[in-house]
């Protein structure tokens, strides 16, 4: 019993110990991965519901007087006069 306790354990122990270093680390990479994507997907999903909301419902809440006069105060100030 003294042997076990003295000498195996610690011995498994020392033997296991870079194994669970390296899993926690590989681990962590892939979570750390898996959240980077997961954030990307999630901004593109909402993008793109964004989007197709203002396609469908965008015509119907602005009158096209408005988004004449909209266009017109936005690409003014950009556009290259011709001379």
């Amino acid at each position: 019993m003294k042997y076990l306790e003295c000498v195996l354990l610690p011995g498994v122990g020392a033997v296991l110990e870079p194994v669970r270093e390296q899993m926690t680390r590989d681990m962590a990479q892939k979570l750390t991965a898996t959240d980077a994507l997961l954030k990307d997907n999630i901004a593109k999903m909402v993008r793109s519901r964004v989007c197709a909301g203002l396609e469908i419902y965008g015509p119907r809440l602005v009158s096209p007087k408005v988004l004449s006069l909209l266009y017109n105060n936005v690409t003014a100030p950009i556009s290259i006069p011709i001379v």
